[in-house]
């Protein structure tokens, strides 16, 4: 931590491994250095602090062992004057989210904030800190440091700009932005100033063409940083109408399709209580998406999120259906509606964010290359074939034909030298699903003897390694999976060739390109591997 006064006093800044070139306007200080004090080694044992409202150890008071986003949103506590830290070490943020001024804290008591030099409004001669925010430094000290540089060219050529925070107008820096390296942490970026327009989210890697590797029609202009990894419960209250009117309901976990959840068929408000969210355009967290931090969002117009003319219905036909639903945005009378909107609870477990599979034309990763963090129907378009592939993170099904048809084969975190002769495929990968993070409600799906939903039927909530000796059941020809994702195997014991089966109906398993196959073991994906 440096200070612009002496003996640790006045306005302070954090600093970790880098170059300042130049400290004052980089970090916005007034003052150079006057004195600087080091941070020891990550602490490994609990963390655990009291804040007060008064000084002196007086008013209204709360422990804490964790990060803190918000005092007045989690305790109602309208100011924080004094504080006895017992265990770790802690910083203080001026605004929410870990944003603004800071104050670095200690094991000690600290019976008033300006004996540190720290000046904030007066009233009646005493020092008051308005909401103050607190935050846990080395839970994670990975998490705490976040950091993007852009780059006005593609390839990180041309002028850059460093950021560590938010920033919500880049012209000032640079005239354009596109390309981008995420060093650490995690951002949204935006196409519009002020965090409007459309939303896109980076981790870490090299972003060499953001536009086209992001689908982005403009340049980036403003970017947000996503703060450290939420430990507390996440809950949301979605709501059908504008104003929080019509239908509502509260999330505690992820749903990959409102409509089949709740009956819901618009989302155009939502209170954020707790965590941090993503909502998505698509089922099964896909397609453009919209980033959402607690607070109260009365309409998504505001949020510059633009849709369709009331003349222009873009439409989608879900797998396995022979109907038509409205995707995203319909503008009607200037009345923006969120169509079956998908949303995401991003951190409940942060890896799980994140899917990543590289492939590569040759045997033992040779030759072109294509990158996928997605569903992907055709992959002729990137690669002539692929012989050899590396999960990153994540786990996906991937398809010897295109449209996630023919014979399927999972795959988890890993490397795969020979994709062939690893996993006994008789052509190379046409197309791949990824298979979206861990499930954390019950599963269930009805299994059915024949086509069409006919015959003996049984309903399953756990896995079963022999349908035959389970319901002397001959034969599973259709099911309905209501819930989870299950894998359905061809042997016994989870053995054979496998099919991958999300939420939905599957009246006849021919239409999936598995032609005379008999399936005799089904198995719940239970994680993300």
């Amino acid at each position: 931590m440096v200070y612009d006064r002496n003996n640790y006093m006045g306005n302070q800044y954090f600093m970790k491994r880098g170059e300042y070139s130049d400290c004052m306007s980089m970090m916005g200080m007034r003052e150079s250095i006057k004195s600087c004090r080091m941070i020891p080694m990550q602490h490994r044992g609990q963390f655990r602090m009291k804040i007060y409202e008064k000084e002196n150890f007086g008013g209204q008071s709360h422990e804490m062992m964790e990060d803190c986003d918000n005092i007045m949103d989690r305790y109602r506590m309208n100011e924080c004057q004094s504080c006895n830290v017992m265990d770790g070490h802690w910083l203080m943020y001026e605004q929410p989210q870990f944003r603004g001024k800071m104050m670095y804290m200690r094991p000690g008591e600290y019976r008033n904030f300006r004996d540190m030099g720290m000046s904030g409004q007066s009233r009646n001669n005493c020092l008051q800190y308005h909401h103050l925010y607190l935050a846990n430094l080395f839970l994670t000290i990975q998490i705490t440091f976040f950091q993007i540089t852009f780059y006005e060219e593609k390839n990180f050529q041309g002028r850059s700009y460093e950021c560590m925070n938010d920033c919500s107008d880049m012209s000032s820096s640079l005239s354009r932005c596109q390309s981008c390296r995420v060093e650490s942490g995690c951002f949204m970026v935006y196409d519009r100033n002020n965090y409007m327009g459309n939303q896109y989210f980076m981790k870490r890697g090299e972003y060499s063409d953001c536009m086209s590797m992001m689908g982005m029609r403009e340049s980036i202009k403003s970017c947000r940083m996503i703060p450290m990894q939420h430990r507390g419960q996440f809950r949301m209250k979605i709501y059908e109408k504008e104003n929080f009117g019509g239908q509502s309901h509260e999330m505690m976990e992820d749903c990959d399709n409102i409509m089949d959840r709740y009956r819901m068929n618009e989302c155009q408000s939502c209170n954020v209580m707790d965590g941090h969210w993503l909502m998505y355009e698509q089922p099964q967290f896909r397609g453009k998406m919209m980033y959402m931090r607690p607070g109260e969002y009365r309409n998504f117009r505001d949020m510059g999120m633009s849709g369709q003319s009331q003349h222009e219905q873009h439409r989608h036909e879900h797998e396995g259906q022979g109907t038509f639903r409205s995707l995203f945005v319909i503008s009607r009378n200037n009345y923006l509606q969120y169509h079956h909107l998908y949303l995401a609870n991003l951190f409940l477990t942060i890896q799980i964010t994140f899917f990543q599979i590289t492939f590569y034309e040759e045997k033992n990763f040779q030759g072109r290359s294509y990158e996928c963090m997605n569903d992907c129907s055709d992959m002729s378009s990137s690669l002539s074939r692929c012989q050899s592939c590396r999960v990153e993170s994540g786990c996906f099904m991937v398809y010897d034909r295109n449209n996630y048809m023919g014979n399927q084969h999972f795959m988890r975190r890993g490397e795969y030298s020979d994709c062939m002769s690893m996993m006994g495929m008789r052509d190379c990968i046409k197309s791949c699903r990824m298979i979206p993070m861990q499930h954390r409600g019950q599963f269930r799906m009805k299994i059915y003897e024949n086509e069409n939903f006919g015959g003996q039927s049984h309903e399953m909530m756990e896995d079963c390694d022999n349908i035959m000796d389970r319901y002397r059941m001959n034969e599973c020809q259709s099911c309905n999976v209501m819930d989870g994702h299950w894998l359905m195997y061809e042997q016994p014991q989870f053995r054979g060739k496998m099919m991958y089966m999300r939420p939905g109906e599957y009246r006849n398993f021919r239409d999936m390109g598995m032609s005379g196959q008999r399936f005799m073991s089904m198995r719940r994906i239970t994680d993300s591997c």
